[in-house]
């Protein structure tokens, strides 16, 4: 539930240039003089500071120097286990000048790619592009006249979000094909859209030669609250080739969320669940079999967008579009859920589960109690799946109790999912650690 950051200096001021980032929580974790090992002051150098390892979701770092009147503060999401640095450009000497704040996620859930973050307030949106058509296998796209991602994309190609802009702006797609010898790109959609103040605006190719191709037109709202522990998430129909979708969310707490009748080129609002390790199944409309069942992980205070991609429902996809203003955006194809997916029965219907006390800061306590001499299985895992503890297969008392003590002496602060498997079915519950 954690992850590592540093700093990086390649910004001027004639005086101290104060850096400090608050957590998740909102504790204050870092600043300098702390943070430079001593050195107490910046002001002209450029330079590398050491790395901190602090709770993983939404930092808030913040600059501030002399003759400014309060701090700015910024913000990003960032996943468990990443290598975050924070780079601060620029220049500001006797309360003039302009600094900017960048992070570089150095592991793969970043991309490798420097993002800008947004300075609170600012007010500008951004723009985004994506690319679903079913037949399009190798396309370029133009964003306001700039190539994106470098203007080459494979099919179901994402690209990176551009920063700082507001109002219309003209979204291009080509496709790539070769005539002779010579490869040349031919316009499919050449189309004015527009971006709103705060407003992540996502244009997406869809359709197919077909049928046709058409552009839509996603709003992300930048500024939101989430509450502790949740995540927003919409769906997304992209395949030109089916028709209605139900989607079913099968959640780390043991609930679910469905997503009714979404069809081609239409999408749902944000909903509000829990995060964590999650299971989709697909169905078609009025059917009651799920013909595809797909496993992910949805990450703590953000918001996604799970797309619906693929040329027929054999070969139909799902891909999370991480929506946050961060630079944890790169896109997750989900696999098969197969066996390592959530059950779709649930325990609740042989026996009742529960965790207590919930929060603890010591020890707690798995409660069973059904109707049945069943066999329970327990399992103690992170929420990226990582088994911490397990106990053996045990058979439930003969008056369909049993108690399984878990210790949480060795586990760092955070949030945990409890998982107990009961006569071949499983219910689920998320247990906090605070110390």
């Amino acid at each position: 539930d954690s992850l590592a950051v540093r700093y990086v200096q390649v910004a001027s001021a004639r005086d101290s240039l104060i850096v400090g980032l608050y957590d998740p929580s909102g504790k204050y974790v870092v600043s300098l003089p702390e943070f430079d090992a001593g050195q107490g002051r910046w002001g002209d150098s450029i330079g590398v500071w050491g790395s901190k390892v602090v709770l993983a979701g939404r930092l808030r770092p913040f600059v501030i120097a002399s003759g400014m009147e309060e701090q700015r503060p910024y913000s990003g999401d960032y996943g468990e286990g990443s290598v975050v640095t924070f780079v601060v450009v620029g220049a500001y000497n006797d309360g003039a000048g302009d600094l900017a704040v960048y992070s570089l996620v150095e592991t793969d859930t970043g991309s490798g790619r420097l993002h800008r973050l947004r300075e609170k307030g600012v007010g500008d949106g951004a723009v985004r592009a994506a690319v679903v058509a079913d037949d399009l296998y190798r396309s370029r796209v133009t964003i306001a006249g700039v190539p994106a991602s470098g203007g080459s994309n494979v099919r179901y190609g994402f690209n990176h979000r551009i920063d700082d802009h507001l109002g219309s702006f003209n979204a291009k797609y080509m496709r790539y094909r070769v005539v002779g010898t010579q490869a040349e790109y031919d316009t499919l959609i050449d189309e004015d859209l527009y971006v709103g103040v705060d407003t992540l605006t996502t244009a997406i190719l869809v359709g197919n030669q077909q049928i046709g191709y058409s552009v839509v037109s996603l709003q992300t709202p930048m500024l939101y609250q989430v509450p502790e522990a949740r995540s927003r998430l919409r769906v997304f129909h992209g395949s030109a080739s089916m028709g209605e979708i139900e989607v079913v969310l099968k959640l780390n707490d043991g609930s679910s969320e469905q997503y009714s009748s979404v069809s081609f080129k239409g999408s749902t609002e944000y909903r509000e669940v829990p995060y964590g390790p999650v299971v989709a199944e697909l169905y078609r409309s009025g059917e009651e079999v799920a013909f595809a069942r797909k496993r992910g992980y949805l990450p703590v205070d953000s918001q996604g967008t799970l797309v619906l991609i693929g040329p027929s429902m054999d070969s139909l996809g799902v891909a999370l579009l991480v929506d946050t203003d961060s630079n944890y955006q790169s896109v997750k194809f989900w696999p098969d859920a197969g066996a390592t997916g959530v059950e779709r029965e649930s325990a609740e219907e042989v026996a009742t589960v529960a965790v207590y006390p919930n929060p603890t800061s010591g020890d707690a306590v798995l409660s069973i109690i059904g109707s049945t001499e069943a066999t329970a299985t327990v399992e103690l895992l992170t929420l990226t799946g990582r088994v911490v503890q397990r106990w053996p297969a045990v058979a439930l008392q003969r008056d369909g109790t049993r108690h399984f003590p878990i210790s949480t002496l060795e586990l760092a602060s955070g949030t945990y999912l409890v998982r107990a498997t009961i006569a071949g079915k499983v219910a689920a519950r998320l247990l906090t650690v605070v110390r």
